[in-house]
């Protein structure tokens, strides 16, 4: 394989993400900015690049506050009521495990000592988002 082509970026580049089959690319760099490279001359028209440019920020935006919503309904009906948690026993010292209680979701870690669950805050986020308070 030849290099067909090299493309002058002005800064250190991070990510390239592919957008279609026509070769239209983004990159993204280490100043924070995302760039499209297309061969189509009306994408990379400033009107075009201002639309193309508020999409990408409202599909962030929307994913942002996905992720900081907190726990969904379904999340909560999934996890195991607080009332029962003595009869799931951990498997390991720290385990953590998620709870319903009182319609709340918390985060609760197994101690092996005591063998129980100890309370460890209320989840405030999604998947792999969430804190513990």
């Amino acid at each position: 394989m030849s290099l067909l082509q090299a493309i002058p970026h002005p800064s250190c580049v991070w990510c390239v993400l592919p957008i279609n089959s026509q070769g239209d690319f983004i990159t993204g760099d280490s100043e924070g900015v995302v760039r499209y490279f297309s061969k189509d001359a009306a994408l990379t028209s400033l009107d075009t690049s201002i639309q193309l440019t508020n999409q990408l920020i409202n599909r962030v935006i929307e994913e942002k506050k996905k992720r900081e919503s907190g726990p969904s309904s379904e999340d909560l009906a999934k996890a195991t009521k607080w009332e029962q948690s003595s009869q799931h026993r951990g498997k390991s010292e720290g385990q953590v495990m998620l709870f319903n209680k009182n319609n709340v979701l918390i985060a609760a870690q197994w101690s092996v000592a005591s063998g129980t669950w100890i309370e460890v805050g209320q989840v405030s986020g999604k998947a792999n988002q969430g804190q513990i308070n």
